[in-house]
């Protein structure tokens, strides 16, 4: 595909694949012009908006140039993109669209207008901003926040494990995004390092809504059976994902507890397990959480006890985490 790409709308037909009609019809075609007014239902979540997305964008962006490949997922590659009108960067995820899909594909790029109509409608400090997306007759594009520093995971990589210092602020931010997320009636569904990105001001924000699910008020039967199925990574994964019985809000927290782990020891929480169906059965079989670091403060282990109560129902809420003793910044 050439390197520049105009974001003007096509004139030709609406894409119509034999099978796919409504997988691709239901792809919305939002312009990358952001919302005037960020949504909020929580006044006390009010002040963690990012305020920068409210204000809309006079040229929105017009032209653009694909440059150097930052990363690879399920659905397709991830570039670093160039707002030629003004010097913006932005990531790219480029995902293909196929002349005859087959049911996978479909299904996929169903779930991918369910990302993009989730993203649509978030804006915080801690969770990645949605900028828009576009058709071409061969790929789909999304457009979102550029976060130069790289994923948790890939600090760890670099620096091994954290300072429990860092640990707080991370986790504090995390927290503070997945309450809002909560409060807006959805579930992450594969919190983890990897899927947490942090800019040069060491600033955390979620990404990865692939996996995130929306619960309304009233559930119907297909989303009860969606909220039975597994979804995300599995040494992060609560108890109730793998046994596959249900689960709700409770399992953000687990998998909240499960990052803090990684980010003290750069490992998963189950490090013995050493290939995900023995992961699943530990997961499935446990009757304790996993084993915490021996070198975290008691604030540090009494906030990862809230998180990893094997009956969800005595988990903590993120709300109650923001407010936990380990998150209270040092003054």
């Amino acid at each position: 595909m050439p390197k520049s790409m105009s974001l003007t709308r096509s004139t030709s037909p609406r894409i119509r694949r034999p099978g796919a009609g409504a997988a691709f019809s239901s792809l919305p075609e939002v312009s990358l012009r952001q919302r005037t007014t960020p949504p909020t239902n929580n006044q006390q979540l009010e002040t963690e908006t990012d305020t920068s997305s409210s204000v809309e964008v006079s040229n929105p962006i017009t032209q653009w140039k694909r440059g150097e490949l930052i990363g690879e997922g399920t659905f397709g590659k991830v570039y670093k993109g160039l707002n030629i009108a003004t010097g913006e960067l932005f990531a790219l995820k480029e995902i293909e669209i196929h002349s005859r899909p087959n049911d996978d594909q479909v299904t996929q790029m169903q779930k991918l207008g369910e990302e993009i109509s989730l993203m649509n409608n978030l804006s915080h400090k801690h969770i990645v901003r949605y900028k828009g997306s576009y058709r071409s007759e061969n790929h789909f594009y999304i457009f979102m926040e550029y976060v130069p520093g790289g994923s948790i995971a890939s600090m760890l990589k670099q620096f091994d494990a954290f300072s429990e210092d860092l640990i707080r602020i991370f986790t504090r931010q995390i927290v503070q995004g997945v309450a809002y997320l909560h409060e807006m009636g959805i579930i992450h569904r594969d919190i983890k390092g990897a899927n947490v990105l942090v800019n040069e001001q060491g600033v955390s924000k979620l990404a990865d809504f692939g996996c995130s699910k929306q619960i309304p008020q009233m559930l119907t039967t297909s989303l009860e059976e969606s909220l039975r199925s597994i979804r995300g990574s599995i040494p992060w994964m609560a108890p109730e994902v793998v046994k596959q019985i249900g689960h709700g809000y409770k399992a953000d927290i687990w998998s909240i507890g499960a990052t803090v782990i990684e980010m003290a020891t750069a490992k998963h929480p189950w490090p013995n397990c050493h290939n995900g169906l023995a992961a699943m059965y530990t997961i499935a079989m446990a009757t304790a959480p996993p084993p915490l670091p021996e070198h975290l403060s008691s604030e540090a282990k009494s906030f990862l006890q809230r998180c990893f109560c094997i009956d969800p129902e005595e988990r903590a809420t993120a709300l109650e985490l923001v407010a936990h003793a380990f998150l209270a910044e040092k003054k």
